[in-house]
């Protein structure tokens, strides 16, 4: 959802192959408040399943694993320091952990951050 959102720009990333998997990004109409039959979708229509976007090697998903991480950290960190109230968690109190759940709450529930692509891994690792 990061890249998706223009959060992470892989225009300059290492792997040519990653610059361009995943397409033209046009994040501005996906950082526009959703339409209000999209702010109340069922539970049932959130749980179906992302559309499959580029399969992705160990070492490119961990490049976005950690440019995502890191993404996060600086956004809780900002909040932290602009004291900002983020969803009642009290000033400052946002983290890492938070913004990562609501990030996945949110696109389960907007159609149109449903409808983005999410990377595939061609040869998954388990992470702990």
């Amino acid at each position: 959802m990061l890249v998706h959102l223009g959060v992470i720009s892989l225009s300059e990333a290492r792997d040519a192959r990653l610059r361009t998997a995943f397409g033209e990004i046009d994040s501005a109409t996906l950082l526009e408040l959703p339409a209000s039959d999209d702010r109340g979708r069922a539970e049932e229509e959130s749980s179906l399943a992302p559309k499959p976007g580029p399969t992705l090697t160990p070492s490119q998903v961990a490049s976005l694993r950690a440019a995502s991480i890191t993404a996060l950290d600086a956004f809780a960190s900002r909040a932290h320091v602009l004291k900002l109230d983020l969803n009642g968690a009290g000033s400052g109190g946002a983290t890492a952990v938070g913004l990562d759940g609501w990030l996945w709450s949110a696109a389960k529930k907007r159609e149109d951050w449903r409808a983005c692509e999410r990377f595939v891994e061609r040869e998954p690792e388990v992470f702990f």
